[in-house]
């Protein structure tokens, strides 16, 4: 069994020298995850995963360079990550920061471009003005307005297909409930009876 080594650890392309910087409680099970998806092509950091593409995973080497407490991590990455900053040409990192997310101007400019084109729902564009009219007056939870957006766009089911079997059901058990509503009893009054 594997004992859990938690620290910083670093990817280099033994081909040009750029390099990764990373921080995990686990770093031989974040080195599969990172192996995993790159030999997917499905990892999300692309400067990696197109340099892996083009120079082949036997070009790259796995190193743990600072054995670290997990409650320590994140201020001892953001050292290194400091030192990567200043020479962003030989990194591959797309972010800095290891306490917050902070991305570079190829991840906004990437981020942007991946929400172009997009079209929103009316229900959604109400959704997100009430949440966006909520958070600027301090209110936590829009759940007791979001039923009231569901009811003035239409409900949820709004568009749904239903198949013909589905609507003669649906009125079959429409027709049961006003027959049955029709066979009820009249209610009396209290005290009077019926012979």
């Amino acid at each position: 069994m594997e004992t859990k080594v938690s620290g910083i650890y670093k990817i280099v392309n033994k081909t040009n020298g750029k390099y990764y910087i990373g921080s995990a409680n686990d770093i031989v099970r974040r080195w599969r995850e990172h192996k995993t998806t790159l030999e997917l092509n499905k990892h999300p950091n692309d400067y990696l995963q197109s340099s892996w593409n083009k120079y082949g995973k036997d070009s790259f080497d796995f190193f743990i360079i600072e054995n670290v407490l997990p409650n320590d991590l994140l201020i001892t990455e953001q050292k290194y990550l400091d030192i990567a900053k200043t020479e962003q040409d030989k990194c591959y990192n797309l972010k800095f920061e290891s306490h917050k997310v902070f991305f570079s101007d190829y991840v906004k400019q990437k981020l942007s471009n991946s929400h172009k084109g997009k079209k929103h729902s009316e229900e959604t564009k109400l959704k997100m003005s009430i949440t966006h009219f909520n958070k600027n007056r301090g209110i936590v939870s829009p759940a007791p307005v979001i039923s009231q957006v569901k009811r003035k766009v239409g409900g949820s089911k709004k568009g749904r297909i239903v198949s013909e079997e589905t609507k003669q059901r649906m009125r079959e058990r429409m027709k049961g409930n006003q027959n049955a509503r029709k066979n009820q009893p009249q209610s009396l009054s209290p005290g009077l009876v019926t012979i």
